[in-house]
């Protein structure tokens, strides 16, 4: 014969449930990589990513690198790329990078690497929405596939 739970045990495990629920919600993750695929033939137009920071209460500091995905064909050791910022609230920032790139080769048989360059430490997004980044080279760059940012939270 089966029993029932009584329905004092029923309402304790829905209240541990909706409150385990939502602290997971309230979370924030602690690593956001966010990229686009670009021409790797020759990369010359914008590269947009976006970031959305769902609370603007949470005012945690941001370790943001650059991420470049490419391949044998990329023979570049500087990147010159003008990063257009715009926050949620349409607020406007260009800057122009000088950006060192080392590739290093583990195996000869590798076609692409991950290239992680540091971009901004310490960065505080306190606007509730989307905050959009443009990444666009000056030049055209051959051999890069995708390019974007990782965002490290603190």
């Amino acid at each position: 014969m089966l029993r029932m739970p009584s329905n004092r045990v029923v309402c304790w495990c829905v209240v541990i449930l909706s409150i385990a629920f939502s602290l997971a919600g309230c979370s924030m993750p602690d690593n956001v990589v966010r990229y686009t695929d670009v021409n790797v033939v020759e990369w010359q137009e914008e590269a947009v990513v976006q970031y959305e920071n769902k609370s603007d209460d949470d005012a945690r500091l941001c370790d943001m690198d650059m991420l470049f995905h490419v391949n044998r064909h990329f023979v570049a050791d500087t990147l010159d790329v003008r990063i257009t910022t715009i926050t949620p609230d349409s607020l406007r920032y260009t800057e122009r990078l000088y950006i060192p790139v080392k590739v290093e080769w583990n195996k000869a048989t590798e076609y692409s690497a991950d290239v992680l360059v540091p971009y901004r430490r310490n960065v505080i997004f306190d606007k509730q929405g989307v905050y959009v980044i443009g990444i666009e080279p000056v030049v055209a760059v051959s051999g890069v596939e995708s390019v974007g940012i990782n965002f490290q939270m603190k």
